[in-house]
């Protein structure tokens, strides 16, 4: 016996919201291949003993160089047009740099990422207290740009958008490297992880460029200088429901 249309209709609407979140197949492509990559280099470097992972290395140095071009595209637009999610934004990239340069144990015993750093007697109190405020605001930073990309994605992201494929390779590039390093070993996968990351980030900050030139077209079309971004998203949201009811 056939199930109910309203049945079908839901399991259907349930499938495409998970659809949805699934990155677009360019994405599973790249990543594909940049495991393929990190194990030959792996490989590699094992065969050759040269130490790919060294400190000061080349992949370590490329992954600089990449997130700093993306740092500096953030403080540019930040200049360009100031909101406190561009600055934020800007703030995160500027931070990312940091820490792959190790600036998070470059003037302490350890790591102030590490719990150690806070139970132990050994770092003064005071520099506890600075390392939790530095923590405090890269957390509130990154909690900014969370929710504005938050928004737009519930307004008018889908998967096929570049800036949605970029994160999800970001994100997926983190979750390789960590596990490359702290329950497989693979320190030469780790950097080469990383440096697929950091190249996620500079692309996912360029292609945010198409959404600040829409916001700007809109603001400019209504000659109303004091126009928001709210604004330009809500007027995104009813065309995009627009086309879903004409399609």
């Amino acid at each position: 016996m056939d199930r109910p249309t309203s049945q079908i209709m839901h399991t259907s609407s349930k499938w495409n919201s998970l659809n949805a979140f699934l990155p677009a197949r360019p994405a599973v492509a790249v990543f594909g291949a940049t495991l393929a990559g990190a194990a030959l280099l792996e490989g590699w470097s094992a065969r050759t003993g040269v130490r790919l992972h060294a400190e000061g290395g080349l992949l370590e140095v490329a992954s600089v160089v990449v997130l700093g071009a993306a740092a500096i595209l953030g403080v540019a637009w930040a200049f360009q047009r100031p909101t406190l999610t561009r600055w934020a934004g800007a703030a995160v990239l500027a931070v990312l740099v940091l820490r792959e340069l190790d600036f998070q144990r470059r003037f302490t015993y350890r790591s102030i990422e590490s719990i150690g750093f806070y139970t132990r007697p050994i770092a003064s109190v005071e520099a506890k207290i600075v390392a939790l405020s530095i923590l405090l605001s890269c957390a509130v930073a990154l909690a900014i740009v969370a929710r504005a990309a938050w928004r737009r994605w519930r307004e008018v992201g889908d998967r096929t958008d570049p800036a949605i494929r970029h994160a999800a390779l970001a994100a997926a590039f983190v979750g390789s490297a960590l596990v490359s390093e702290k329950f497989l070993g693979l320190l030469v996968a780790e950097e080469s992880f990383e440096l697929a990351f950091a190249g996620a980030v500079l692309a996912l900050a360029w292609s945010a460029r198409p959404w600040v030139r829409q916001a700007h077209a809109a603001r400019d079309a209504d000659g109303v200088p004091a126009v928001q971004f709210a604004d330009y998203l809500e007027r995104a949201r009813a065309e995009s429901n627009d086309r879903r009811e004409a399609a």
